[in-house]
């Protein structure tokens, strides 16, 4: 039988834990493998008080960032935004090319600055039309806001 030992792992290590974590290994694998590469360091008494301290700020920190994301969601959620196509619409109010995620972050931007990424957008639908469509937003994998988006003509200025 072999025996284990407490260690912390300073990488991610497939199916034993990711970087931070304090977990128990086989002391072969651990003085053989994770110590030698870098991967791990043995969890003393002060490692582990250390670790917990660490874990603690990490959590506050995170709450606080959930917070500010919600904050944020909110302030969007629902809310009505509007594209104006640089492209002329032809026949059937059909875009000659579609609406994609840099053109609705410039526009959350101009409207709400709000700064977001373009892979935070989630378009469900193809916007190749003039209308009004629901945008999903995704601020973090907690925090969704979904917005109304509206398409006109880049030579109208009234909505479809």
């Amino acid at each position: 039988m072999s025996k284990t030992i407490s260690i912390i792992l300073l990488e991610d290590i497939a199916k034993l834990g990711k970087a931070g974590q304090i977990v128990q290994a086989n002391e072969g694998y651990a003085r053989n493998l994770l110590f030698p590469q870098g991967q791990a360091a043995l969890a003393n008494a002060e490692i582990k008080a250390k670790q917990q301290t660490r874990q603690q700020t990490l959590q506050r920190a995170a709450a606080k960032e959930l917070a500010s994301l919600q904050k944020q969601a909110s302030k969007i959620d629902g809310k009505d935004f509007t594209i104006m196509a640089q492209v002329k619409a032809g026949e059937g109010d059909e875009l000659y090319a579609g609406i994609n995620a840099d053109l609705i972050v410039n526009a959350l931007k101009e409207q709400a600055n709000i700064n977001l990424k373009p892979k935070q957008i989630n378009i469900t639908d193809k916007l190749t039309c003039l209308g009004t469509y629901p945008v999903s937003i995704n601020l973090s994998a907690e925090v969704e806001a979904v917005i109304n988006l509206t398409i006109i003509s880049a030579d109208s200025s009234s909505t479809p």
